[in-house]
């Protein structure tokens, strides 16, 4: 869309997007998020062309833990009932098996929703991205981590915040309300 239409994408208050890892491993490489792997082309145009873009990358999105008990308890008021197959069968024993001792399953995509309304649950990094698209490298997420920014390194890319950290605390209680209709 940036590049066929990117007079339509100017109006295009500011994006949200759940992608990449920043000095952490990969989930389906040592160094590839998912997301950034499946497309690190398109990734790529994204970092390049959009204006006002936050993204949450897997070493915070790896913390946003659902529990087995708070499944439990957003079953038992019968809100929704495609929670808990989905959590319980398929991402906690998917997990178990990644991280073993991991006491939940991470919600990457949910806490992205999150951030929408609840951005001050979360720290922020400034930098421009690049997402490598060489084979043994596809998909690695870069960013300028140091604490002087030198635009040159990235050819003049904007500048875009990256989640650095979360308030689990925050992320629960939003995630709970928002679950159960319930105040947290």
């Amino acid at each position: 869309l940036f590049l066929l239409y990117g007079d339509v994408m100017e109006y295009v208050h500011s994006y949200y997007i759940m992608g990449g890892a920043f000095l952490y491993p990969g989930n389906v490489t040592p160094i590839a998020e998912a997301n950034f792997y499946g497309d690190p082309g398109s990734a790529n145009i994204v970092m390049r062309y959009a204006k006002n873009l936050s993204i949450y990358p897997l070493n915070v999105t790896q913390s946003a833990i659902v529990t087995p008990e708070m499944v439990n308890y957003i079953h038992s008021k019968g809100k929704t009932k495609f929670l808990k197959p989905l959590l319980d069968y398929y991402y906690y024993q998917f997990y178990q098996k990644k991280v073993p001792g991991i006491q939940g399953s991470p919600v990457h995509d949910a806490l992205t929703l999150i951030a929408i309304n609840r951005d001050d649950i979360f720290t922020y990094h400034q930098s421009a991205v690049t997402v490598n698209v060489l084979d043994t490298v596809r998909g690695q997420s870069i960013g300028d981590f140091r604490s002087t920014f030198e635009p040159e390194t990235f050819g003049n890319r904007p500048k875009h915040r990256i989640a650095i950290q979360m308030n689990y605390e925050q992320f629960f209680k939003e995630f709970m309300t928002v679950m159960t209709g319930e105040l947290f």
